[in-house]
């Protein structure tokens, strides 16, 4: 009929005394007549036919047997629904995009979310420590199925060491140079695959290449690591490695690099800015005001934990005369030495300050007040045996005097312990090169003793208790 011949493209002359196998409309023909045996009306069937031109069209088909003339016969009504299949799997394709970008969407927005936080973590971190931790679950949570580490440099600059890792990153490829990273040497992101012809890093092991992705931590002009994120194909055997180095998630990976570099460059500068003021320029000790934000600090876990605290108050003897003598270079190299010194004999939990001048504290927490007399003795002795050569002048062998005082013995404050050890270092110096104890105190702590000063007393508040002694023996000026 004309349907047929405007649906497939056969005249009618071409097919009139032609069996359906013949017309080669279908790529299962029998099917059709095989469904018939059994079930002699079939309802919209949607089958595949070629047309004349050779394209495929989809049709919906109904058969029916029929008798024509007194013989059976297969009748087959099919309707052209090719135009409303492409409709429908336009349709589909649309949702399935549309399905896509809103995934998309969900995840960065849950991308941004926990970017977020990271940054308000970060901000928070107190260490590098707690930063690292913290980027590492962060890489975690936005890149799933992959491992990669943290890597950091190392004080000196010359070798780069996980500072964090996960997804178990070999330990082998955890310390490596710079110059063994791409990224590193280009100064941007580098990816590479086992499978390219592209260069891999050579901190990654060629046994466990894979995909990977090597991310340069920089802030404030200085190069502070790199982040290294890896991607096998075992782990996502689905994704190519197109796929898995995108253009976002390549972004992603640099982002928490990014936040993470800055993170770790304002924690350096804090600390920097935080040794610079509670260090001592010189020797490299802590200074006054650190020494009475710590004493007091410990005054009061002392008195919680009924334990006690030793107190060393130290004083070069003639030093005025090394100035004098050998210049104020030489001066400085026996407070660098005797500053040593101090540090050396000190446990982890003792605090070793430059009090001003030629001057020093040593702060030691739960020592007894004989474990603080016999550590200074010890310090006595040592100082005795400092002898140095300093442009071409001996300098040296240099004494020391130590007054001590031990809390509860000596005082129960801050400035009562260093009043009641700073009396005690008077009349050391009186003889030089030896220790004296301070006065104990008689009766009980006033209430306010145990409270902790915010500001170190003044040197007018210290003046009183040696000002009418100054004029009899007058070395303390030294």
């Amino acid at each position: 009929n004309d349907g047929f011949e405007q649906m497939t493209g056969y005249a009618r002359e071409e097919v009139l005394g032609s069996s359906i196998n013949d017309l080669n409309l279908w790529n299962e023909p029998l099917a059709i007549v095989g469904d018939t045996e059994t079930n002699p009306s079939v309802r919209n069937m949607e089958l595949p036919f070629k047309v004349r031109s050779g394209d495929v069209r989809t049709g919906l088909c109904s058969t029916e047997v029929v008798t024509l003339a007194g013989e059976s016969c297969l009748l087959i009504v099919v309707r052209d629904i090719s135009e409303r299949k492409r409709v429908q799997a336009a349709i589909q394709e649309a949702n399935d995009r549309l399905a896509r970008w809103v995934n998309e969407l969900e995840d960065r927005g849950r991308e941004i979310s926990v970017l977020s936080e990271m940054g308000e973590l970060l901000q928070s971190c107190v260490s590098q420590e707690e930063a690292c931790r913290i980027s590492v679950n962060v890489a975690q949570q936005l890149l799933p199925g992959s491992s990669g580490a943290l890597c950091l440099f190392t004080d000196n600059g010359m070798l780069l060491e996980a500072a964090g890792v996960w997804g178990g990153f070999s330990t082998e490829e955890a310390v490596f140079s710079p110059d063994d990273c791409w990224a590193l040497r280009r100064g941007r992101p580098h990816a590479a695959s086992d499978s390219d012809t592209g260069p891999v890093c050579a901190h990654v092991k060629q046994t466990q290449a894979g995909t990977h992705l090597c991310v340069p931590m920089v802030a404030q002009s200085g190069a502070i690591g790199v982040l290294h994120v890896r991607q096998s194909d075992q782990a996502f055997p689905g994704d190519t490695m197109t796929a898995w180095l995108s253009e976002p998630k390549q972004r992603l990976v640099v982002t928490i690099a990014d936040h993470t570099a800055l993170a770790l460059a304002n924690l350096r500068l804090r600390d920097t800015l935080r040794s610079q003021s509670i260090r001592d320029q010189l020797t490299g000790l802590f200074n006054r005001r650190y020494m009475h934000e710590v004493l007091g600090r410990e005054l009061l876990r002392a008195r919680r934990a009924q334990s006690s605290i030793g107190i060393l108050m130290l004083d070069l003897d003639r030093f005025k005369a090394v100035n004098d003598t050998h210049g104020h270079a030489a001066g400085d190299e026996v407070l660098k030495r005797v500053g040593r010194l101090l540090q050396s004999r000190a446990r982890a939990e003792d605090i070793v300050c430059r009090y001003g001048g030629e001057e020093f504290v040593v702060v030691l927490p739960q020592m007894t007040l004989q474990g603080a007399m016999d550590r200074a003795e010890q310090i006595r002795e040592a100082t005795k045996r400092i002898v140095f050569n300093f442009q071409d002048r001996t300098i040296g062998p240099l004494s020391v005097s130590i007054g001590v005082a031990a809390f509860p013995e000596h005082g129960g404050s801050l400035d009562s312990l260093l009043t009641a050890a700073d009396a005690a270092l008077y009349r050391a110096k009186v003889r030089r090169d030896c220790v004296e104890l301070a006065v104990p105190h008689v009766g009980s702590w006033p209430e306010h003793e145990t409270q902790v000063e915010n500001d170190p007393p003044s040197v007018a508040e210290r003046k009183p208790v040696r000002k009418s002694k100054v004029v009899d023996h007058g070395d303390r000026l030294w």
